[in-house]
């Protein structure tokens, strides 16, 4: 199932379910054919296997939702070297559905689940120079606020540091303050641009195994569907990043919300 394209999928939480969250943002997982919330950085056990959950929140205006998923490494266990996206069917914007469509291979990309190399996704998502091309076809334009068309790796907008599970940046300004002051101490001979990655990199040796899925939803109602496969005994983490919320001051939140799971040792 994680490893094949996949539908775009609708939203399975019942309305007489969602009705009962007054319009606030929740995340529900669906246990024995009911849908219960699993709250913001508590501890949640569940039984392991392919588990259906939905990110609810008040509708508005349209946007993308990025999953980020890892098991956490055991004593005894290998780190993870790959990191495995999954993206539903997309709803591009601007010109490219016009071109995609004059291709012969134009729904090569549609939906996909594939494999990156962890080192590839750090470096594409935290230095713009590194362009792998399995990356550049996960990530798509798509519909945002305000009728815009934007990117969801865009740099400019902060949008790729998103992807991040590590050193995550919450404003693009940062990180072009950042590249100014690593381009300045490269000139000068002290300091080697290659020396933040490889420190995240290292970070991301905790994890068994990553996983970034892709959600999109459309504007109103706002639901975001997705499946996680359950390891028995793993403990997993699991964060959502919209690539358009911000507060009141327009700046993305300081922090992401999380949720902790532990996986059952076998099916009750």
């Amino acid at each position: 199932m994680l490893g094949e394209a996949i539908a775009a999928p609708t939203c399975p939480v019942p309305d007489a379910v969602a009705a009962k969250l007054a319009g606030r943002p929740a995340l529900l997982v669906e246990e024995g054919g009911s849908w219960k919330e699993l709250r913001v950085n508590r501890r949640t056990s569940l039984a392991p296997g392919p588990r259906r959950f939905a990110y609810l929140f008040p509708g508005g205006e349209a946007g993308v939702v990025a999953i980020k998923f890892v098991d956490l490494r055991a004593k005894d266990e290998f780190s993870a070297t790959q990191v495995r996206l999954i993206r539903s069917e997309f709803s591009e914007c601007g010109l490219i559905p016009l071109i995609r469509a004059l291709l012969p291979l134009s729904n090569a990309y549609a939906r996909f689940g594939t494999q990156v190399d962890v080192a590839d996704y750090v470096r594409f998502h935290m230095a713009p120079r590194d362009q792998p091309p399995i990356l550049i076809g996960f990530h798509r334009n798509y519909p945002g606020p305000g009728a815009s068309c934007r990117r969801t790796d865009d740099v400019r907008g902060g949008n790729r540091e998103q992807f991040l599970y590590e050193d995550r940046f919450t404003d693009a300004m940062v990180v072009f303050k950042d590249m100014r002051l690593m381009r300045r101490a490269v000139a000068d001979g002290k300091f080697d641009p290659n020396d933040r990655v490889d420190a995240a990199l290292q970070k991301y040796t905790r994890y068994a195994r990553i996983e970034t899925q892709m959600g999109q939803y459309a504007a109103g109602a706002a639901c975001i569907p997705f499946v996680i496969a359950g390891k028995p005994g793993a403990r997993s983490q699991l964060w959502l990043n919209d690539l358009d919320r911000r507060d009141v001051t327009g700046r993305r939140p300081d922090s992401e919300p999380g949720w902790a799971i532990e996986w059952m040792a076998e099916a009750p």
